[in-house]
């Protein structure tokens, strides 16, 4: 047998014979214990400030990273007022997180907390510009012509969804009205938003606040319209929450 294997054999006949297990210290707090500076003491508890440098695992399956203790599945000390001790380091400057569907932490761009946001920068308007809400189920557009257009919106899951839009908001230089909507989507197809109008080319602003009556989110979609130097330009912004 190779001393490779003798090495290999006597570890593993050494954590079964132990219940813990400690690296760079004689007194392991936990199944596995890691004293990153090798100052934790012989015997008893180690101080606080011995144990900013410990990782620990313990025998609930908890892990901790500055604290012997952990009380969650990873809980991390950093020993210092109002910093985690975690980095992120592809998050740079994230004013806000949230996960994805699949759980994963991401930037989600929010105004708020629990808000998600996607925007489109004044462009030229055209019913190939769109804005996909952060869940991938909703698409808005607007359909424009010579004399006037629509704001619209698409179904992108399966089926059919119903939607309540129960404020409709419209701002043109010389009036403001309001209006409410109902309605069943079917996917794939681009409808003009329930309760909407029929909107001009230019120096317009409406908001529509829609409600999924099926998953409880609410979005609340604004379309701008404005002319620069006898161009229409459109900017689109979608709320989800």
């Amino acid at each position: 047998m190779t001393k490779k294997n003798l090495t290999i054999l006597a570890l593993l006949s050494f954590m079964s014979v132990f219940s813990q297990v400690g690296v760079n210290t004689t007194n392991p707090q936990g199944t596995f214990h890691v004293d990153g500076a090798k100052d934790n003491v012989s015997t008893g508890v180690p101080t606080v400030s011995q144990q900013a440098n410990d990782f620990v695992v313990t025998s609930a399956g908890n892990t901790g990273i500055g604290t012997i203790s952990p009380t969650n599945k990873l809980e991390v000390v950093s020993g210092t007022a109002g910093t985690s001790g975690l980095k992120l380091t592809n998050l740079p400057a994230a004013s806000y997180l949230g996960t994805d569907a699949s759980g994963n932490v991401i930037d989600v761009n929010s105004a708020t907390v629990g808000v998600s946001v996607v925007k489109q920068k004044l462009v030229t308007a055209s019913s190939t510009v769109e804005v996909t809400t952060q869940n991938g189920l909703y698409s808005f557009r607007y359909n424009g012509s010579s004399t006037g257009g629509s704001w619209q919106v698409k179904f992108l899951g399966s089926g059919s969804r119903p939607l309540s839009v129960f404020i409709i908001e419209y701002w043109t230089p010389t009036a403001y009205s309001t209006g409410t909507g109902t309605g069943t989507l079917a996917s794939g197809n681009w409808v003009n938003i329930p309760g909407s109008t029929n909107v001009g080319t230019v120096n317009e602003l409406n908001i529509f606040r829609i409600y999924d009556t099926t998953d409880g989110t609410t979005y609340r979609f604004e379309g701008n319209l404005i002319s620069v130097s006898g161009v229409t330009k459109e900017a689109m912004i979608v709320e989800q929450f």
